[in-house]
């Protein structure tokens, strides 16, 4: 089990904070801005991870992006003015985002991958608010897309078993 707590990182050539191989972890109340790629990336098997409180503003990729392979839950999160997306949850596990807001990313608010959920979430965008094309699984419930210049939530044909339900989607 590993902890991190109350940490600014700003400024970074890369990203602002790289996590491989992550078990049992909790970051909370971190603030990352103005990395050269992502602000927070966790990739190679994270598992159990918790991010709560975070702030990942004005990265040149996205605010936060997890490769890991399960139980991630991203809670009370913002991301903002990043060059890419504000959360990205590309691994294979489940993952749970809930009361986060994703406001002015240049791509998507949230990219979820299969059996996400999405909770409470706002996402006012540059592109799309929600991304789910092409996963399996998810569910969407009590958010808010507002003025997202691309879709509100994208879906594609591959996108199954998905519910979406007391979702408001404005201006788009």
């Amino acid at each position: 089990m590993f902890s991190l707590s109350n940490v600014i990182v700003q400024n970074s050539f890369v990203n602002g904070l790289l996590l491989s191989d992550s078990e049992s972890l909790l970051l909370d109340s971190l603030y990352v801005y103005n990395s050269g790629g992502d602000g927070i990336k966790i990739v190679s098997g994270g598992k159990n991870v918790e991010i709560t409180e975070c702030i990942s503003n004005e990265n040149n990729g996205s605010g936060i992006v997890s490769t890991a392979t399960g139980n991630l839950l991203f809670q009370t999160c913002t991301t903002s003015d990043n060059g890419g997306s504000g959360i990205l949850s590309l691994g294979t596990g489940y993952d749970s985002l809930a009361s986060c807001i994703s406001s002015g990313n240049t791509n998507s608010g949230y990219q979820l991958s299969d059996n996400s959920s999405l909770t409470s979430c706002i996402s006012t965008e540059k592109g799309v608010g929600v991304d789910i094309s092409g996963v399996t699984g998810c569910v969407i419930t009590s958010g808010l897309c507002s003025t997202n210049t691309l879709a509100g939530i994208l879906f594609a044909a591959s996108t199954f078993d998905s519910i979406v339900s007391s979702y408001h989607i404005m201006d788009k």
